[in-house]
């Protein structure tokens, strides 16, 4: 009987694994890179590792990930590897999770298929998917950190090394972990233990100074957003209220909630706040308590991490549901260490309060999943395959930002595009302030003369919704020149429209 409800439950867990790969490899075949994406791949395949450490302090994060897509960019992989690379990492943390960790296997399957797990972590290829499998690994070595302290420190170095967002987390629990390691030595003195502890200890230590030393100086970013005026008390609400539910379809279960103040954000985001805190609040005070100081560092970690990580959304404007998604894998951490030695009945019903109520929020659809299926991100792809069919392979092309072409180099396997506003070939956004180098229509085609004095035509491509200081510019793009422009098709673009126009470098009657 215990065999066969054995092998039940492997048939089941491999079932549940292959079914989310399937339904993910299927979203994955219907998703649009985003502009950081492609970010993300031409740093990885244009910059050296000194250039791309360098590049850091403007990109305001570790560069783990761009390393993890280096060797298959320079390579040459195709731009969709990057997210057969970020599914792989999110399957690895999957498969923890199946097999290796004691959370019910209802509540996984729960997990699994909503958009965190399904969407948000795997097929949006950012360095969100190296959270997860960090995080489990962690989870997965905690009991046995004291005896085997060098590959838990490794899991919360390697944590560090992830996004700014897990620098506290981790910082948190190395805290944790130091202190147990005094108390133990103050006992028994033991110095080879210290010694070990020690080591271990190094590694995020470590980490935490490279993370510093790649970061530092990201206020000279363009990109630098953090502003003191956020921190009044009603900008953090609406930010936090914004942050929680704004990127998000009201789910299901909570769209019959009274729509008071601003719709169904306010309701879903308290019901996330509860979930969030409540449960793991009462779970702390309840092993305080009893003296479960195992159970009671974990919950107080995770109360302190999630809410250190709402604080940096806030403080740096950045309102994504990804973010959002991190928040239900750190209640898997807890849920992971706390089961097994939770024992009352009580704690373990807060904990299953707690995490299934995250997994009904995010069972709900969100608006970039249902874009992915229904319509295309941008207008990248439909302008990319035009250049790719229509225009010749060493056609002088000019944008009026890099973040304008940089969609369209790796769907094109360019190298660059010539930018206006700093006067170069560029292909990744660099992100520093910089005044632009050419303005005008003379001195566009002059650049474009220079660059191949053989040239006829040259090209222009741009958002319409950015014309910046180059008016001069537009001004003489003749409607006729339009060679390619966003129309109302279907499915429409959603955002990121191109106009490409012909600049005609051959002396016109005008200028004779």
């Amino acid at each position: 009987m215990n065999t066969y409800k054995t092998k039940t439950e492997r048939t089941l867990r491999w079932f549940l694994f292959l079914l989310w790969l399937a339904v993910v490899l299927l979203l994955d075949s219907r998703h649009e890179n985003w502009l950081d994406e492609a970010q993300a791949w031409l740093l990885a395949r244009d910059l050296n590792l000194a250039g791309l450490f360098r590049q850091m302090s403007f990109e305001g994060h570790p560069c783990l990930w761009h390393l993890i897509l280096m060797p298959f960019a320079k390579l040459g992989f195709p731009y969709r590897t990057m997210n057969l690379i970020s599914t792989a990492l999110v399957a690895a943390a999957v498969a923890l999770m199946l097999w290796k960790s004691p959370i019910p296997l209802p509540l996984q399957a729960a997990a699994l298929f909503g958009c965190a797990f399904l969407h948000q972590l795997p097929v949006i290829s950012r360095s969100y998917a190296l959270i997860p499998l960090f995080l489990f690994l962690n989870a997965m070595f905690w009991p046995a950190r004291r005896e085997r302290p060098f590959r838990y420190g490794l899991s919360l170095a390697l944590l560090v090394q992830t996004h700014l967002y897990m620098v506290p987390m981790a910082g948190i629990v190395s805290v944790i972990w130091l202190a147990e390691t005094l108390q133990a030595f103050r006992k028994d003195g033991d110095r080879r233990t210290l010694l070990r502890q020690g080591l271990g200890l190094a590694l995020p230590l470590a980490s935490f100074v490279l993370f510093l030393l790649q970061v530092s100086g990201s206020k000279n970013s363009s990109s630098y957003l953090f502003n003191a005026r956020s921190l009044l008390p009603s900008a953090l609400l609406r930010k936090n209220i914004e942050l929680i539910a704004g990127y998000v379809d009201t789910p299901i279960l909570l769209q019959y909630f009274p729509t008071w103040l601003t719709g169904h954000r306010v309701p879903v985001f308290l019901a996330v706040m509860a979930f969030l805190y409540v449960p793991a609040a009462l779970v702390f005070l309840q092993t305080l308590r009893q003296q479960k100081a195992e159970l009671a560092k974990a919950a107080g970690a995770y109360l302190l991490g999630v809410t250190s990580q709402l604080v940096l959304s806030l403080l740096f404007a950045r309102t994504m549901l990804q973010k959002t998604a991190i928040l239900l894998v750190l209640m898997l951490w807890l849920l992971w260490l706390v089961w097994p030695e939770a024992g009352s009945r009580q704690i373990k019903a807060l904990l299953l309060c707690g995490c299934l109520g995250l997994e009904l929020f995010f069972l709900g659809l969100d608006n970039t999943v249902l874009h992915d299926i229904k319509n295309p991100y941008s207008d990248s792809c439909a302008c990319a395959a035009y250049i790719r069919d229509k225009l010749p392979e060493d056609a002088v092309i000019f944008t009026f930002a890099p973040n304008c072409g940089t969609p369209l180099l790796p769907l094109l396997e360019r190298d660059s595009f010539y930018d206006a506003v700093y006067g170069k070939p560029m292909s990744f956004v660099p992100w520093t302030h910089q005044n632009p180098q050419v303005t005008t229509y003379e001195a566009l085609r002059a650049w474009a003369r220079e660059i191949d004095p053989k040239a006829q035509e040259a090209y222009l491509i741009f958002w319409p919704q950015y014309t910046g200081p180059f008016g001069d510019i537009l001004a003489h793009c003749e409607e006729e020149d339009l060679l390619y422009c966003y129309t109302d098709q279907d499915p429409p673009a959603i955002q990121d429209n191109y106009y490409l126009f012909r600049l005609r470098l051959s002396p016109t009657a005008v200028d004779r």
